[in-house]
């Protein structure tokens, strides 16, 4: 193994050797070889292979494109912008939804990276900000590993653990699995639901049936003569007007 690493590390040395001595615009063992980055070193320059390393500003396998909209001036090889300060999407259009004291920001997707800190002042070997019994979650957020919640994970979740989809969150609370509901989803939801969206499916507040359009009741048992257009309170069974609340959620504020 070591005098496979040794070899591959003479090659690479040699390749940089003659990448070196090369003019600009040539590439290769003896220089023979016409680079198509273009123009002529202006916008990019040829590796040993003849690949282009486009320099700030420029795109594409000849580094031939602008980063015409790119906040930072640079772009990944296929033309999206690299994005800094929390940002992401082709235009760095897009904020991270990221918690900013254990990520260092997103990537080109969106999905949250977590910061990392030199571990015993060598820079080779990296941690997580996070302590040792939590894990850095895809928001970028410290998340405590096993049934176990608050800032230094010392206190257990009092959820039912087969009833539960994940453990508590920050503050303790559950979150149940379809079919169960309550604060710690122990209560089970009604299995006679009428005209539900599923036979087994119920409000987590307080487990009554999520009904269907234009049925309401304790087990969507009643229908609402509602016209086409309104919408039918599913605990009342009263009509009301889509546009007239869509208005009123906007006024307060929730859209």
């Amino acid at each position: 193994m070591e005098k496979d690493m040794s070899v591959i590390l003479l090659t690479v040395a040699q390749a940089e050797e003659s990448l070196n001595k090369c003019k600009l615009g040539k590439y290769g063992t003896n220089c023979l070889a016409d680079c198509e980055c273009n123009p002529m070193g202006s916008t990019g320059k040829c590796n040993f292979y003849g690949q282009c390393d486009c320099l700030d500003g420029y795109w594409h396998y000849k580094c031939n494109k602008k980063c015409e909209k790119c906040p930072s001036n640079k772009c990944h090889f296929w033309g999206d912008c690299i994005c800094e300060d929390f940002k992401y999407g082709k235009d760095c259009e897009k904020d991270c939804k990221c918690d900013i004291r254990t990520s260092s920001g997103c990537d080109h997707a969106g999905k949250c990276l977590c910061k990392v800190i030199p571990d015993n002042n060598q820079t080779l070997t990296l941690k997580s900000l996070c302590l040792e019994n939590q894990f850095c979650d895809t928001d970028g957020s410290c998340r405590c590993k096993g049934w176990k919640y608050r800032p230094k994970c010392d206190r257990e979740c009092s959820c039912n653990k087969n009833n539960s989809k994940l453990p508590c969150d920050y503050e303790g609370r559950c979150t149940c699995k379809m079919g169960y509901y309550g604060q710690k989803c122990y209560s089970e939801c009604p299995n006679d639901c009428q005209n539900s969206f599923s036979h087994n499916s119920c409000s987590l507040d307080d487990g009554r049936c999520l009904c269907r359009d234009n049925y309401y009741g304790l087990k969507c048992e009643k229908m609402c003569n509602c016209e086409k257009g309104d919408f039918c309170d599913m605990t009342s069974g009263k009509c009301r007007n889509l546009e007239e609340i869509v208005k009123g959620m906007k006024n307060y504020g929730i859209l």
